[in-house]
């Protein structure tokens, strides 16, 4: 192994615990906004008003987007979890870069 096969895989290495410390993370925007909003303030529910909050609850569920963002591993929003599929496929594409990189430095 040669010099410049050694700096591929220290970098193709850094970049997959890189990518492990700061995975992507996916959460509705509804219910982070509950999130924060439940951190800030916290709302009581009136027994006649009940109804209208299982209407929100359901509109926000059927008309919300999910977010995926990159979060530090250990102070992700509790809301979120981990996007494996996405973390999956981003160690896959890095480690066939590397390995064409590492076979490419070949002398």
């Amino acid at each position: 192994m040669n010099e410049s096969q050694r700096k591929v895989l220290l970098w193709t290495g850094i970049t997959v615990a890189a990518m492990l410390a700061f995975p992507p993370c996916r959460y509705s925007e509804s219910d982070y906004k509950r999130y924060q909003q439940s951190l800030t303030e916290p709302t009581t529910v009136e027994k006649d008003s009940a109804y209208y909050v299982k209407e929100l609850e359901r509109l926000n569920r059927e008309y919300t987007f999910t977010i995926t963002k990159y979060h530090f591993i250990f102070s992700r929003p509790p809301v979120s979890y981990i996007d494996i599929k996405t973390l999956l496929l981003q160690w896959f594409g890095t480690i066939a870069i590397g390995g064409i990189l590492f076979i490419a430095n070949k002398r």
